[in-house]
């Protein structure tokens, strides 16, 4: 195989997993932080029921 081509196909599929790992991350921290919210707004409204 050409050197560059390697190089490239290397940096191609760096870049991709790279990606990939970035948005499973985004998307775990985004579940997280929703049931965070969730979870303190239904504290709050429970708050507001019964003081």
């Amino acid at each position: 195989m050409d050197p560059f081509l390697s190089k490239t196909f290397l940096r191609l599929h760096a870049t991709f997993w790279f990606d990939l790992r970035s948005v499973f991350i985004g998307n775990l921290a985004r579940i997280l932080f929703l049931e965070k919210a969730i979870d303190s707004q239904n504290y709050l409204s429970k708050k507001l029921e019964n003081p």
